[in-house]
Order: structure tokens, then C-alpha cells, then sequence
């Protein structure tokens, strides 16, 4: 980046936010997901098992969906990505993804290599991430059911799911 360049350009705002309303659409359902595998029957170890296997899925298919917008499109993969209050929150996101300004760069037709998933610089970062999100995905997904055998108000109840 240039000394002239600036970050806070309507196109950085609005990727800002973009990612603002999918991850409150994230936090808003995970919590949730532990009585989801309870009413299907799992205990706690279905449910850590579920999760990890969900993170573990989502690790996995960083590479793929990063190739897939960087050849299909930002925008197209953006508009046809986006999870009904979520769906709201999807919308709010899409529509000021649409507005997010084109920007030139260009792309490596090759074939896909391993050198080119990993930017060395970003290890330090992506390690405390790593250790950071660990503890908090498992902090979040039980908190709710602790919550609730506590009989807490304001926790989730699984009446909800009940047929």
C-alpha cells in the first residue's frame, strides 16, 4: 500500500460490514447448534464431535471457496452465498456487498499449489487465532447448555424443538 493510499475507502467500509452481518448471523445460530444435535438424540460427546467435524469442514473449505471467488467472482460468489432474523441479517450483507466497488487485480490461471494457500508473514497471526477461537468455540457452544441446567433466565429452552 502507498503512503497516498487510503483504507477507509466505501469499498473497505463496506466489506467491513459485510462481514459484520455474516458473523452476527454465525454467533447468532452456533450457540443454538448443541440443542440441535441434543434434540437429534446426540449427548455431549455428539455434540463436541459435531462441532469439531463443522470447524473442521469449514478449515477445509477456505482453499476451495477463496479459488472459487477469486475465478467465479467476489460478487457472484458474495450474492449466491448468503444463509431467513439470519436472513435478514444475509440481506443487509448482500446489499451493501453489491455495492462494494470492482478492483483490478490479477489472477494465476495455473493449477493451484500448496505455496500458494499459506502466506508465510500471516503465521504469527493465525496461530493466536487459532488458540483464541479454540477456546471461545467451545466456550460458546456449552455456555447455553450450562445456562440452561442452571435454569438461568433468559436461557435457551429446548422446548422449542419439541415435537
Amino acid at each position: 500500500m502507498s503512503h497516498t493510499s487510503k483504507l477507509w475507502t466505501g469499498s473497505f467500509v463496506g466489506i467491513c460490514l459485510v462481514n459484520f452481518f455474516i458473523f452476527v448471523n454465525f454467533h447468532a445460530l452456533l450457540p443454538t447448534f448443541p440443542f440441535f444435535v441434543t434434540y437429534l438424540g446426540g449427548d455431549a460427546q455428539t455434540i463436541g464431535l459435531a462441532t469439531a467435524l463443522f470447524s473442521i469442514a469449514s478449515i477445509i473449505s477456505r482453499p476451495f471457496a477463496g479459488r472459487m471467488v477469486d475465478t467465479t467472482g467476489r460478487r457472484t460468489v458474495l450474492t449466491l452465498g448468503l444463509f431467513g432474523l439470519a436472513t435478514l441479517m444475509a440481506v443487509v450483507a448482500l446489499i451493501i456487498g453489491l455495492s462494494i466497488g470492482k478492483r483490478d487485480y490479477t489472477l494465476d490461471h495455473g493449477p493451484m499449489r500448496w505455496k500458494q494457500l499459506f502466506e508465510r508473514r500471516s503465521l504469527p497471526a493465525a496461530i493466536a487465532q487459532f488458540f483464541y477461537m479454540m477456546s471461545y468455540g467451545v466456550i460458546e457452544v456449552y455456555v447455553a447448555i450450562y445456562a440452561e441446567s442452571c435454569g438461568l433466565p433468559g436461557a435457551i429452552r429446548t422446548t422449542w424443538c419439541r415435537r
